[in-house]
């Protein structure tokens, strides 16, 4: 429990307070030493030492809570009748922060690229990378989306999974992984290209074969750090890519930065919102990028990333490429 803020304060307090041993030696309760945490300032580090130093003086580091959301890299379309690519894992939560000035590392996945195979009979888009909030959570990358002349395949598990591709037969949409993304949708016909899964729902196999839909719900982060697919002025998330349609309509992007397929134009995933690509792109196209955005109550009280402070209330930390989140206060 911390010590008082006035009055007798006693040796034997201190040293219930932060341990130690006996016979009791102030020099045993300098700042940073020890047995006493940087995060009690009023303490001297060295030198002389005054018992009224000690008020408020707490063994534990306060802590505060960050709420955050996390986004892996969405993934790379097939080709030749390709399907879309799956969006990247999307989780989020909160983790307790010590106010001791420990560092959390942040990676930030890639997109995969988008593949044309040499001979076209059975290829896959590259799967997303992963991005990480290490010793908190990994969102996981996105499944490629499937492609080639063959009977059906089909498409790879991921955060979301990447579409089902039927040249002739039919073929299964890869899984998501549960409570990050949704599964890419799957085909029964000939000469069809599953949308990949996205946040919010599983991709299409269907008439047209759209990438399945990302999330707004965090979009109060988006607007904070003007990231996400801005639709309407509500900002979006891991969507998944569309897939292919011979006889009708092509598919398009998911809401979240899903790309189309090729020939609607915009195949690549957005950057930053984890959105899988549309199939048929090639492999000059990829996946969009992840992203972490966390925030707490109050005022700026680390370092890391981009950092917003806004009227409601909450400090923001964006990161759009790996870096570190660092306790200052």
């Amino acid at each position: 429990m911390t010590l008082q803020s006035s009055g007798a304060i006693s040796f034997s307090q201190i040293q219930t307070e932060f341990g130690g041993s006996n016979p009791i030696s102030i020099s045993e309760y300098y700042r940073g030493g020890d047995n006493v945490l940087d995060h009690n300032t009023d303490i001297p580090a060295s030198g002389a030492v005054a018992l009224s130093d000690f008020y408020d003086g707490q063994n534990e580091a306060p802590s505060y809570t960050v709420e955050y959301m996390l986004v892996a890299g969405g993934a790379g379309g097939g080709f030749y009748g390709g399907a879309g690519g799956g969006a990247g894992g999307m989780p989020t939560g909160s983790f307790t922060q010590n106010a001791d000035g420990s560092a959390k590392s942040i990676t930030i996945g890639g997109g995969g690229t988008s593949y044309v195979a040499a001979n076209n009979s059975n290829n896959h888009g590259g799967d997303g990378s992963n991005s990480v909030i290490a010793g908190v959570v990994t969102a996981v990358g996105g499944g490629g989306g499937a492609g080639g002349l063959n009977s059906g395949r089909a498409g790879r598990s991921g955060g979301s999974g990447g579409g089902g591709q039927a040249h002739s037969g039919s073929a299964s949409g890869g899984a998501g992984t549960a409570g990050q993304g949704n599964a890419g949708g799957s085909v029964s016909n000939n000469y069809h290209g599953a949308g990949g899964g996205g946040k919010g729902s599983a991709g299409s196999g269907g008439n047209p074969p759209h990438g399945g839909a990302g999330t707004s719900a965090f979009s109060v982060y988006g607007v904070a750090v003007s990231k996400g697919e801005n639709i309407g002025g509500t900002r979006w998330f891991a969507g998944g890519g569309g897939g292919y349609n011979r006889s009708s309509t092509h598919g398009s992007g998911g809401n979240g930065g899903g790309g189309n397929y090729n020939d609607l134009g915009g195949g690549a995933g957005d950057a930053n919102t984890g959105g899988g690509a549309g199939g048929d792109t090639g492999n000059s196209v990829s996946g969009g990028s992840g992203i972490a955005i966390l925030r707490y109550s109050g005022n700026q009280r680390a370092t890391g990333g981009n950092v917003i402070q806004t009227t409601g209330g909450y400090t923001y930390h964006a990161f759009t490429s790996s870096g570190t989140f660092t306790d200052n206060t």
